[in-house]
């Protein structure tokens, strides 16, 4: 980070920490500018960070965008939260209990105030999970679609009753599911929050403003009911940058200090380049073509295992130049195992096909193939 008068360096360490935590922990190919080396972290400064996409709203009930992930993160925070090996851990639930399939509870963290001064107990709970499943514009309500009904035991205990089982539910309230909104600023701001998100949070950043397709800032929680370490940083600023040659120039030439990925074609430049530092972080990030299943040719099993086995993946990743990605080992990220059992061995990844697969697989889609279409020299010689 460039320091100005109003800038406080912390050491290389804590600032990679401070980036990952505003441009998103499992963002891969994340690149910064380095900071002086520092014996102990102080507060102040403000980390400017290059994203290639503006966010779409700072409703976490309405968004879709992985963008606004990244920011909510500072703003708002999740019931439960994922570690680096992605194990649930607490959030702004303390613990949290199963005594039946269909029955969870979960024990609140106490202390907490949303931004605007209210407080965060089992009624915003069960607030916000009745928004998700009611907002005529929630793109939560799927991910919710398990929660039949959530009930306060008392001040600080909810119970959440499930129309059927769901695995998947503790992972689900660690990310914007299980964001908690001030019930008071949903209720009086309401359509204006996807713009205006002052006091909606409990998190350790509160949002000041949003000048469209120009920056959004957040500035440091003074309240935040977390003391320990942290957060340092007076602000953070988001600046859209959706050219990727111009975010990675702005970045060397000090403009910003953070962008969000580094184009896999620039990866071996940037890492050359002493001015700059990359935080290169296993990844939940996935690229991939979704076939619809539901509508010819594709409808077909078997075509479907045909196309696949004909890509070779490790051609495509090394056509798009990328150092870093690998075939996965669908849909996980690699070493991304269940939180409960064995993580998955790092060398596994799709199996490599084989000519017989595709062959078998092509004559099971098309079990009485056309005859082959008649080139120019096949007229001819019938003429």
């Amino acid at each position: 980070m460039r320091g100005t008068a109003s800038d406080t360096n912390v050491d290389r360490r804590d600032f990679l920490q401070l980036c990952a935590m505003a441009a998103g922990v499992l963002a891969p190919g994340l690149a910064v500018r380095p900071a002086s080396a520092q014996t102990a972290p102080k507060k102040g400064g403000t980390l400017r960070v290059g994203f290639y996409l503006e966010a779409s709203t700072m409703d976490p009930h309405l968004s879709g965008s992985k963008v606004d992930r990244q920011i909510y993160h500072n703003i708002y925070e999740p019931l439960l939260t994922l570690d680096v090996k992605l194990g649930i851990k607490p959030g702004l639930a303390e613990s949290w209990q199963q005594p039946e399939p269909k029955i969870l509870i979960l024990k609140l963290r106490q202390g907490v105030k949303f931004q605007d001064g209210t407080d965060f107990n089992a009624e915003a709970v069960r607030f916000n999970f009745n928004r998700m499943k009611t907002e005529p514009k929630s793109v939560r309500k799927g991910e919710v679609a398990s929660i039949e009904s959530v009930d306060v035991v008392d001040a600080y205990t909810v119970k959440i009753n499930l129309r059927r089982p769901d695995a998947a539910l503790l992972a689900t309230l660690t990310d914007r599911a299980g964001m908690m909104v001030s019930p008071k600023v949903a209720q009086e701001r309401g359509a204006e929050l996807e713009r205006n998100a002052k006091g909606a949070g409990t998190g350790p950043f509160e949002f000041v403003e949003w000048v469209k397709d120009d920056h959004l800032l957040i500035k440091r929680n003074e309240s935040y009911w977390n003391k320990q370490g942290g957060p340092y940083l007076d602000r953070v600023r988001y600046r859209p940058i959706p050219d990727d040659t111009v975010k990675l120039q702005s970045l060397q030439a000090g403009e910003i200090d953070v962008i969000d990925y580094v184009q896999p074609r620039d990866v071996a430049a940037v890492k050359a380049d002493k001015n700059l530092v990359t935080l290169d972080v296993p990844s939940l990030a996935a690229f991939a073509y979704q076939i619809n299943q539901t509508r010819p040719p594709f409808n077909v099993k078997a075509l479907r295992q045909a196309v696949a086995y004909a890509l070779d993946l490790d051609q495509i990743i090394k056509g798009c130049g990328s150092m870093s990605g690998r075939p996965p080992m669908a849909p996980s990220r690699p070493r991304a195992g269940p939180t409960t059992g064995p993580s998955r061995p790092s060398s596994a990844t799709w199996p490599r096909p084989k000519p017989s697969w595709r062959r078998a697989a092509s004559r099971e889609a098309s079990p009485s193939p056309s005859p082959p279409p008649i080139s120019p020299s096949m007229s001819r010689r019938r003429r």
